[in-house]
């Protein structure tokens, strides 16, 4: 008869109840049931980007990573020959509804809607690259914190494999 110090070798460490599905891009824990990380609302399954409005949201997750965490040169690029092409049709579409005003107010309001939230992506994404490449991996930047964040933090609770001895 087990005692209360030594645990039921028939019972599992933990429940079923306990299991969560760890997100790839922040390591948050989610319930088994999302699609989508509650932190940072990273797909996290196949089914995130087949349905039609999961597809949505999972293109809008690598559309907001690639602005906001720009790591190389081509996806600066991308951004730019994906949004840039909307800076100079949308002051095309301005002048060329200058002259009727009256009629085009609403074409007016939806090209200088486009050219501002293009400005801003372009912006934002160039400023980004650029604050990454001053700090850099090899001086502490962004990306070696998220490498020891991710790769490095599960090891060190984890009693099987201890952090590396410096």
């Amino acid at each position: 008869m087990p005692t209360d110090a030594t645990p039921d070798e028939n019972e599992p460490p933990f429940s079923e109840a306990d299991e969560r599905h760890l997100c790839l891009a922040c390591l948050a824990p989610n319930e088994l049931s999302r699609h989508f990380c509650a932190n940072c609302g990273a797909p996290m399954t196949v089914w995130a980007a087949t349905g039609p409005f999961e597809h949505i949201f999972a293109e809008g997750y690598a559309y907001r990573r690639a602005v906001e965490q720009p790591r190389k040169l081509t996806v600066v690029l991308g951004i730019w020959l994906l949004f840039g092409a909307n800076v100079p049709a949308s002051l095309v579409g301005i002048v060329m509804s200058w002259n009727e005003r009256a009629t085009n107010l609403p074409m007016i309001a939806l090209c200088i809607f486009m050219l501002a939230t293009s400005s801003v992506i372009l912006w934002r994404t160039t400023q980004n690259y650029r604050a990454w490449r001053r700090k850099g991996p090899a001086e502490g930047g962004e990306a070696t914190e998220t490498l020891t964040k991710c790769c490095l933090t599960p090891f060190s609770r984890d009693p099987l494999f201890p952090p590396p001895k410096a």
